[in-house]
Parts: C-alpha cells; structure tokens; sequence
C-alpha cells in the first residue's frame, strides 16, 4: 500500500466543501492505468483497515504484544537460546541476508518472509518498499481466486525481482529466490527455487501483516 495511501492523503488536503481532487493525464495513458488501479487499491485498504478495526481490542493489544516479544527475541545471542529446532530455525532465517543479484545491495533478512498458500514469497516488512520500483499492473490470463496481480517489482538498479499481489486486500512483495544472492554464516550462493533456500519461512498471518503495516492503527 505505497500510492493509494499518497492517494487518500491527497484527497484529504482538498478540505473545501465541494471541493475536487483531479488528476491531469492523456487518456489511456500510464498514469490514467496507475490512478484506476489506486483507485481499486484505496477501496481495498480501506475495507482492511475496517476489519483490523473490528477486531476486539485485548486480541489485537496481544498481537502486537507477540509481535513485539518475537522481534526482542530476535536481538538474543545464540549462546543464551536454546537449542531446539524451532530456535535454530529462528536463528537461521535471522542471519540469512538477501542481496540483489546485479548490484549486491543487501534488502531483506530471510525472517521478513511468509508463504502464502505454500507457494508464493512474499516481504511483510514495510520497509522493504524502499529498495524496488513497481511498474503498470500485468494481466492474468487466468483470474485468482484470493489474490489479484499488480505490478512487477524490480531492484532501483533494473534487476527483476517478481510481482506485487494483493492479498485480502494487502498489497505485498512477492519474490522469486532465483533473483537474489542469498548469505548466511555458512557461505553465499544463489537458489533457483525456495524449497532449496537454507532457512524455513513462517506462514503468513494476516493479523501479523496488518499490524506492520498499520503499528498506530487504534481499534474502535
């Protein structure tokens, strides 16, 4: 959620009764394509805003309690953690770094991944935006029953990276492995596909999701 959120922001400085927010473009044109799809976008986060909104305020308060607890852990030495195999497994995905292919700039930490589905990667850190541009929406020819396409995420540097999908109404990074260059304590190489990856990756939670990417959201 990057342009439908300038989007509303934009809107909300027109705060003259009647007053019009317009934007000037050739028809059929890239940026008349780009504010159709804000325009779906800004429909979508606002119905996510609205359920994260209903949730009962002790249960969100707890999540994001967890989500804070989970992310101290991460900051504890290894020599003070145990050693069972989910703590390893922590460990693991923390110290694997991600590197662009073309210009080894290093952009994510392999516990900001989820699966979805148990296929798709994507990057539940908002920060992660910052490192790729995102290009027109590509079309489908086959139409998904939870997701819809957005558009094709690269490195600032060119490198393709995979695609935005929008999930419950979540607008999300989804990466291919082949793309990066992954490093861990033991060594650095590249995978063409995410089994073959060395660390596990979370299942993605919704709720885990909304809270990143909305920390100051108040539920009513």
């Amino acid at each position: 959620m990057t342009n439908e959120i300038s989007m509303v922001q934009a809107r909300g400085r027109a705060r003259a009764e009647d007053s019009v927010y317009s934007v000037l473009a050739k028809s059929g044109s890239k940026e008349v394509k780009r504010e159709n799809t804000n325009e779906s976008l800004e429909e979508l986060m606002k119905r996510a805003i609205e359920e994260v909104q209903r949730m009962p305020e002790a249960e969100y308060r707890q999540k994001g309690m967890d989500l804070r607890t989970t992310e101290g852990v991460y900051h504890i030495s290894e020599s003070e953690r145990g050693t069972t195999g989910m703590q390893e497994a922590e460990v693991s995905s923390r110290r694997s770094v991600l590197y662009c292919r073309n210009c080894n700039v290093a952009v994510c930490y392999g516990s900001d991944l989820r699966t979805i589905e148990k296929t798709h990667h994507v990057n539940i850190n908002p920060d992660f935006k910052t490192y790729y541009k995102v290009s027109a929406p590509i079309p489908l020819a086959k139409k998904m029953e939870d997701w819809i396409p957005g558009g094709e995420i690269s490195c600032r540097c060119g490198q393709k990276w995979g695609m935005e999908m929008i999930y419950k109404a979540v607008s999300l990074p989804n990466i291919a492995v082949k793309n990066f260059v992954v490093k861990t304590p033991e060594g650095t190489r590249t995978f063409k596909k995410w089994k073959d990856a060395p660390f596990p990756t979370e299942d993605f939670d919704y709720i885990e999701c909304c809270y990143l990417q909305f920390p100051d959201l108040e539920v009513k």
